[in-house]
């Protein structure tokens, strides 16, 4: 059977969403010129990127979506700035915070403590289908929004199978056509409700506005009733999409406003006989590690496609608190070519947490020294 693009898509989703979750991998694990799935305990979709080359991920637009009004005003709890209990945290958004896989509560729970997640309560809907976003959390980097998404009566969820990101003030998309889904299963006894966080990687050139306004636009993926347990997923001749289901999210300021925590010096690490110089920012929800490079290895296509397939930038992060105590960053990540060099960005809990150093190691190259990054106060 020969396949749009559109339905090639919905189809690396549905496997996904029916697939297993990754373990948590020491090394980072980055995405592939192709949507790549991986199977273990739960379910997780994880996009790889090799070589810097941008992948389309999202299908094409096919319907114009209901639009809802702006988002709900920011409560007092979201512009406190102590930490606050968990017992705090809204009807809507609670049951994201105890599902698996085991990082999501963790970014929440410690997003959650610095008062860095904003509760929403904004839907659209139309033809049956829903969205409410219960809650968005952001930085430079990435977007995470936390949702509900219903189907029509007479249809099965099984994903989203298209998500955007513009800004209101230019129409300009936000994202860099990357995003995760992540769906709790164990929660899931309602075939026509998904419960998802999607986390979106940000462009960088389009974010320069710091918009305060943005839209999410969603599309859903659904199929017949009693057709999804034992679906055959190379059939996609049963699947539905949603109109585009459209809110508008009025983002706090402090999202754009957080500065990164950054190195007090940059690190040197030698990769195929190459001294690379390595530069670190620490943001509320991600960290950004960069591999610096003269304009004479930027250029040398050999040396960049290597340099990718050799694995020996993947690292594990490591971050070292106020008491001494180390503990492992782990998360998604994605990686591309930049002017400068290669840069990564990997999901991390600690800048806010005002640790004292961040130690990378890189175990596919056996020899080579860990570095250690002091951060400034």
């Amino acid at each position: 059977m020969t396949m749009n693009r559109e339905e090639r898509a919905m189809l690396a989703e549905a496997a996904d969403l029916h697939g297993s979750r990754p373990h948590g991998d020491d090394a980072i694990q980055m995405r592939d010129i192709e949507e790549a799935i991986r199977r273990a305990g739960g379910r997780v979709r994880k996009r790889r990127h090799a070589g810097g080359l941008a992948a389309a991920v999202v299908a094409a637009a096919v319907a114009a979506g209901l639009f809802a009004g702006p988002g709900s005003p920011l409560p007092a709890t979201f512009q406190a700035t102590e930490a606050g209990p968990a017992s705090d945290v809204p009807k809507g958004l609670a049951p994201f915070f105890s599902w698996n896989p085991d990082t999501i509560p963790s970014t929440l729970n410690y997003a959650w403590r610095h008062r860095y997640v904003q509760p929403l309560d904004v839907k659209a809907s139309q033809d049956g289908y829903g969205i409410v976003v219960h809650g968005v959390i952001a930085d430079r980097n990435q977007i995470m929004l936390l949702y509900t998404a219903t189907s029509a009566p007479n249809r099965e969820i099984y994903g989203i199978s298209d998500l955007k990101l513009s800004s209101s003030s230019t129409g300009a998309a936000m994202d860099n056509g990357n995003y995760s889904s992540y769906i709790n299963q164990r929660e899931r006894s309602n075939l026509q409700s998904y419960r998802g966080i999607s986390k979106i990687s940000l462009d960088p050139a389009a974010i320069a506005d710091r918009p305060n306004r943005i839209w999410a636009d969603f599309q859903i993926g659904a199929v017949p009733a009693g057709r999804t347990k034992g679906w055959n997923h190379s059939d996609m001749s049963i699947v539905k999409f949603s109109p585009r289901l459209k809110v508008a999210i009025d983002l706090d300021p402090r999202f754009w406003q957080a500065e990164p925590v950054t190195a007090l010096s940059e690190q040197t690490v030698t990769t195929q006989g190459h001294a690379l110089r390595v530069k670190l920012e620490a943001y509320p929800i991600s960290t950004r590690v960069t591999f610096l490079m003269d304009d004479t290895l930027l250029k040398d296509a050999d040396f960049k496609q290597s340099f990718v397939l050799s694995n020996e930038y993947l690292f594990s992060m490591y971050t070292l608190d106020k008491w001494n105590r180390e503990v492992q960053q782990i998360g998604s990540s994605v990686g591309d070519w930049m002017e400068e060099g290669f840069q990564i960005v990997i999901d991390s809990r600690f800048s806010m947490d005002k640790p004292k150093s961040v130690r990378l190691n890189f175990p596919k190259a056996p020899g080579t020294p860990d570095l250690i990054f002091n951060l400034s106060p």
